[in-house]
């Protein structure tokens, strides 16, 4: 079993950043069919307090060639699982077919500030054991900002298993980096949204994302 902790500096308040990845949250959803055969959204809704969807995960168009020739049989479809209660996430991935191959669990926690260590939340599924730490500062420099955390945890009970936990550290890396800078070159979709807009564009039309690299990123945990 092998744990890590990602930490991103944003420039974005703590309290816009609730409304800008709500507001990315939603056009994930609208585009899992759409864009993404890898991805199949069975299930999401929408409240006041809650976000939450339930997708199937098809191995076969997973990117990586050596988890697909590592994974067995039984393990074509995978489930995801995620729940938003802000300024709290919680994901689990699961392989109903295959239950003894292990889970994985990512958590996401926001805070106004740079944490001593982990979040309390996360304290509860570490138990107690090491985590490799990541920071990564997207803010350029910019006066306001935001701190948040994920806690990836990986269990594979396979041949190989090391090797995929590795490969998907790597992808969850990559994953989030493009979908903060996304988030960051989409401000002006989301930075004059209320909360109060959400449901509507729920049931509305798909908003895409600019999606440009930034240069400045700092990479401070490798």
């Amino acid at each position: 079993m092998r744990y890590i902790v990602l930490c991103y500096k944003l420039p974005i308040s703590f309290d816009k950043f609730k409304i800008a990845s709500q507001y990315m949250f939603i056009q994930s959803i609208k585009s899992y069919n759409a864009q993404n055969n890898m991805y199949e959204l069975v299930e999401s809704r929408i409240s006041p307090t809650e976000l939450y969807t339930f997708a199937r995960i098809h191995t076969s168009h997973y990117p990586s060639v050596i988890i697909r020739k590592l994974l067995p049989k039984g393990c074509e479809t995978s489930e995801q699982t995620s729940t938003v209660t802000w300024p709290v996430t919680r994901t689990v991935y699961f392989t109903p077919n295959r239950p003894s191959i292990g889970t994985s669990e990512l958590m996401t926690s926001v805070h106004q500030e740079k944490l001593e260590g982990v979040p309390e939340y996360f304290e509860q599924y570490l138990n107690g054991n090491k985590y490799q730490l990541f920071d990564f500062d997207f803010s350029s420099g910019k006066s306001e900002s935001c701190f948040v955390y994920k806690l990836a945890k990986f269990e594979v009970n396979i041949f190989g298993g090391s090797l995929i936990e590795r490969i998907a550290i790597r992808t969850l890396k990559s994953v989030f980096k493009t979908t903060y800078v996304n988030l960051i070159n989409a401000r002006e979709q989301w930075e004059n949204l209320t909360e109060e807009d959400l449901p509507e564009i729920y049931k509305g039309d798909i908003v895409r994302a600019v999606t440009i690299e930034i240069e400045d990123i700092q990479e401070l945990g490798e």
